[in-house]
């Protein structure tokens, strides 16, 4: 019986794999045959002796049903009874968690795989999931057990794709729930590539980095991660909606980029005229400042430029369909210019603003198509010391930051 039980446990295994890593029109189909044959072929528990032999039987059950999802009531109540039987078995904890956490019980989700790690510390399915379901609670102090949990992961599977992706996950929410530093997109960023690095094309590893680089405009490397996410499963209507989004995105930015957003020459020597010259001074709320042209960021990229400035017009919103939000902008020198606000009121910022910029944070970026070209991006961010049409930012002015982000693996 003990081996039986054995083979019956593998074949829960390949169940639960099937179910994170099968995708198409069949899945359903797939999922619910190779869950029946398995549930033909579970004794009952009254044929076994035994408290822990009891206990696997239910677990088994109650993970089979979970699965196949059409009888969830029955699946939760077989491994709750399985765990309380044997609180060592940590499979009856995880497919516990992960039911509770498909259907939104994160408290629930929380506790079980917390009865996990009780049971094996270093279990990467209890350290991957709880890392995701405490980013999904929130919370400062959450999200850093769930940053340290994603951690401890890597130490126990550092060549394991969910590992990695988990910990991307967990830094892409503690950039937009707790810090809102760029590094913390960076960190996110290597993780999903070394996620895909050790993985096997998961739409969701491709798909959340492909959001991951959308955020910090990476346009090019995002489209190819969104059609990689919809080559792996090409009903991901997310990935086709975010693909669709994007290549409408470049459309507009070349037409507008291409116009000059449309100003006549008049309009535009006005707005340029009223900027402050660059190279030229200025005075901010008392203090002296030193105006750079948007050339000398290009020529000194990744510098850090203490006590200089950048002052551009605002002449026309390009993107406000999901964050960051971009602007077409130039200098006095009519050197064009994106800028790209992160958490910021939409409000807060309108065409024909002057927007001054201090110790600018900024990127050079690529704009795919078949003429691609190159463009410099400036970032607005609740960190950035910049003035707007003459006022500093101020906290009425931010708006939440949504992440945007896609299943589970």
């Amino acid at each position: 019986m003990d081996q039986k039980l054995a083979e019956l446990e593998k074949g829960a295994d390949e169940l639960e794999w099937a179910r994170d890593n099968t995708f198409g029109s069949d899945k359903v189909k797939i999922i619910s045959e190779k869950a029946a044959a398995l549930l033909k072929d579970v004794p009952s528990a009254d044929d076994v002796e035994g408290v822990v032999a009891k206990a696997r039987v239910l677990s088994i059950k109650g993970r089979v049903l979970c699965v196949e999802g059409t009888d969830n009531k029955e699946g939760v109540a077989l491994l709750s009874k399985a765990v309380k039987m044997n609180p060592k078995c940590v499979s009856s904890w995880n497919a516990l968690g992960h039911i509770h956490w498909s259907q939104g019980n994160l408290n629930a989700a929380l506790d079980a795989y917390n009865g996990s790690l009780e049971a094996s510390p270093t279990d990467l399915n209890a350290l991957r999931c709880s890392a995701l379901v405490l980013r999904s609670v929130g919370g400062k102090a959450n999200i850093d057990e769930a940053v340290d949990r994603s951690k401890k992961a890597l130490s126990a599977g550092f060549s394991d794709a969910q590992s990695w992706y988990t910990h991307g996950m967990v830094h892409l929410t503690k950039y937009f729930k707790a810090t809102f530093n760029q590094d913390d997109l960076h960190t996110a960023l290597k993780a999903f590539n070394l996620a895909e690095k050790n993985g096997n094309g998961h739409p969701d590893i491709n798909m959340n980095r492909g959001q991951c680089q959308r955020y910090m405009m990476l346009w090019g490397e995002a489209l190819a991660s969104m059609k990689a996410a919809l080559a792996a499963d090409p009903e991901f209507e997310e990935a086709e909606a975010s693909l669709r989004e994007l290549t409408d995105f470049f459309d507009r930015l070349k037409s507008k980029w291409d116009s000059f957003a449309g100003y006549n020459e008049k309009t535009l020597a006005k707005l340029i005229k009223s900027l402050p010259s660059a190279p030229g001074t200025k005075s901010i709320r008392g203090s002296t400042v030193e105006i750079m042209p948007l050339t000398e960021l290009k020529e000194r990229e990744g510098c850090v430029l203490d006590k200089k400035c950048v002052a551009v017009r605002v002449l026309e919103l390009v993107d406000d369909s999901s964050m960051p939000v971009v602007y077409l902008a130039c200098d006095s020198n009519r050197t064009r210019c994106l800028i790209a606000a992160y958490g910021i009121d939409k409000k807060a910022i309108s065409s024909g603003n002057e927007v001054i910029y201090g110790n600018p944070a900024y990127y050079t970026r690529t704009i795919p198509g078949a003429d691609e070209w190159p463009c410099l991006v400036l970032i607005i961010d609740r960190l950035s010391a910049v003035t707007i049409g003459g006022r500093l930012l101020e906290k009425k002015q931010w708006s939440s930051m949504e992440l945007n982000v896609t299943r589970k693996c």
